[in-house]
């Protein structure tokens, strides 16, 4: 879990503060309420991951009463269900829903976006712009760029981007989101995929 909190606060410094004092952006980046969201997400997730029984059932509280605050303060939901990988980023805050479903690393969400259910997985380096919506049992590619208010209802495949109501695949872009996103400490796609953490956390549950 740490390693994943600390991806998240350097891609937040990078994408929420942009250039600046470096003081200030080690300090600001922790009342962020983005930062708060991604957090809550963590921790939540974390206490999920306990199997010890007693435990368990006792974890609920805490986990209730942070998911609730989050939600409360910023209108983010992220269900403590969903794995995502690390150097996630809530851009910005406000009707965002995502539900179990997986997400690679050095993703970004703006504010209005929904996830529906039932979701198969969302690769790395992706940035779903304000107002996106993603719904149907479909699989987003990695180095993905959603235009603001779009909406995705078919598999995209990676190095796209997505605009339009439906949206519309335009093929062959050759810039990395990251790029786009001002991210300069990213996350190695190779140190995490969807499908390896789908593997890992099914071996968990059987051990």
């Amino acid at each position: 879990m740490f390693e994943n909190v600390r991806a998240d606060i350097a891609m937040a410094r990078e994408q929420n503060l942009g250039a600046g004092n470096k003081w200030d952006r080690r300090i600001r980046v922790y009342f962020q309420p983005g930062t708060l969201a991604v957090m809550s997400y963590r921790f939540c997730h974390w206490m999920r991951g306990i199997r010890i029984p007693v435990i368990r059932q006792l974890a609920w509280l805490p986990v209730m009463l942070v998911r609730g605050f989050s939600q409360l303060v910023t209108g983010v939901h992220i269900s403590s269900k969903a794995e995502i990988g690390p150097g996630f980023v809530v851009h910005t805050i406000y009707g965002i829903f995502i539900p179990p479903t997986r997400i690679g690393a050095n993703c970004s969400v703006q504010t209005g976006v929904v996830l529906g259910y039932g979701i198969k997985s969302i690769g790395n380096n992706v940035l779903i712009g304000a107002g996106a919506k993603i719904v149907g049992p479909i699989t987003i590619g990695n180095n993905v760029l959603i235009a603001p208010n779009s909406l995705v209802t078919t598999n995209t495949p990676d190095n796209t981007t997505l605009a339009g109501v439906p949206a519309r695949i335009s093929l062959g872009r050759n810039i990395s989101t990251m790029w786009v996103l001002g991210g300069k400490e990213a996350v190695p796609e190779s140190s995490y995929s969807p499908a390896v953490a789908m593997a890992s956390d099914s071996e968990r549950k059987v051990t």
